[in-house]
């Protein structure tokens, strides 16, 4: 089978699975009607309430929405909100409730950005497609391709009880898979670079769990993990989910540094053809270095950016800062951080190794001829 071959099977596959996912999201949407959308056509009143307790204003609106899908569709109905100021003509979510007298309320839910979200993902496609080119299409279907995974198969077997630890790996790894071949081809250079990451995920996983049981880590690290395991009756291994959450969380930045480290080599050997394996290797470690210290900080700078409000709440406290560490949810983030760091470090000479070797062999077999 050639490339193009290869290439289009995996697109096959891939759109085959996004259809499955939008014909699930609609039955799903069919059997569950009780979050309609709607419109605001008109604000009864606003007024200021003070919470008791904290003191804290409060803007509490009356509301006269339009379902606009539904049964209940071109029904006008009332509504209190509390949550956030809205005005004429937004779209929002509402819950129909229906109370035990039988008597129907709508309550407010969320504000519909769908519509906003859709035309800044167009807008980003449309200017990332001028930038890349045909390479950006295909970069943005190995991330598709990747989602589809994560929604139809990996969260799937998760619910259905597997081990985290395990499932995590196995689809992390092909995820890497897609995301590289779809994205960069099928080469040497792939090739080299897919090598690297997949023995540095394993690694990784092997260095992360010890962390996790060394740091004495539960899993219940934020308010989500523990309605998870309410919701789940506690048959899932917390722990593996989050041992899964790091491998998942690092595997984009290990697909970075491992395709710029082949692509090093790759262009060390084709530049310097007299140059032996040894001398292309510490070459292109001079340039992994580098690379992977940025990448280093773009990993941890991106957990901390995640966590800014919590870093901002510790801030304010006058606990200890031995405590404040020791704390679940902050161990978690560090954890995580220096766990997807050693990702890095094992992927980057790893990767250059495979790279010396694939590509390097190529070249010499073209001299040989």
């Amino acid at each position: 089978m050639s490339r193009k071959q290869k290439f289009f099977c995996i697109l096959l596959v891939l759109f085959s699975q996004f259809f499955l996912v939008l014909y699930v999201g609609a039955q799903e949407k069919h059997q569950q009607p009780i979050i309609l959308k709607g419109e605001i056509k008109e604000i009864i009143s606003q007024k200021t309430e003070f919470l008791p307790g904290p003191d804290i204003e409060q803007t509490v609106q009356i509301l006269k929405v339009e379902i606009l899908e539904g049964e209940k569709k071109g029904v006008i109905v009332e509504l209190q909100n509390d949550f956030i100021i809205l005005k004429k003509d937004d779209r929002i979510f509402l819950n129909q409730i229906v109370g035990v007298d039988g008597v129907e309320f709508y309550t407010f839910e969320e504000i519909d950005r769908t519509q906003g979200l859709f035309y800044f993902i167009c807008f980003f496609i449309f200017i990332y497609f001028i930038f890349t080119g045909r390479r950006g299409i295909r970069s943005l279907l190995s991330l598709l391709g990747s989602f589809i995974i994560i929604v139809c198969f990996l969260l799937p077997r998760l619910l259905a009880g597997a081990s985290p630890l395990f499932t995590s790996v196995f689809f992390a790894i092909i995820i890497l898979f897609i995301i590289m071949y779809i994205t960069h081809g099928f080469n040497r250079k792939t090739t080299a670079a897919f090598l690297g990451t997949s023995i540095s995920v394993l690694l990784t996983v092997f260095i992360a769990h010890y962390a996790v049981v060394f740091t004495n880590l539960s899993g219940f690290f934020s308010d989500e993990a523990v309605y998870l395991n309410i919701g789940t009756a506690g048959m899932l291994d917390m722990r593996g989910l989050l041992l899964g959450a790091i491998i998942i969380g690092m595997i984009g930045v290990l697909d970075d540094i491992a395709i710029t480290q082949a692509s090093a080599v790759r262009e060390i050997s084709e530049a310097g053809k007299h140059l032996g394996r040894k001398k292309i290797f510490a070459h292109s470690l001079c340039v992994g270095k580098d690379h992977m210290g940025a990448s280093i900080n773009t990993l941890a700078l991106a957990y901390t950016g995640a966590s800014l409000p919590l870093l901002l709440l510790f801030s304010m406290s006058v606990v200890p800062w031995e405590v404040i560490v020791s704390r679940e949810v902050f161990a978690t983030e560090i954890v995580r951080t220096v766990g997807g760091s050693f990702g890095l470090l094992f992927a980057m000479p790893l990767t250059t190794l495979f790279a010396v070797f694939l590509i390097k062999k190529k070249k010499q077999e073209i001299i040989d001829s």
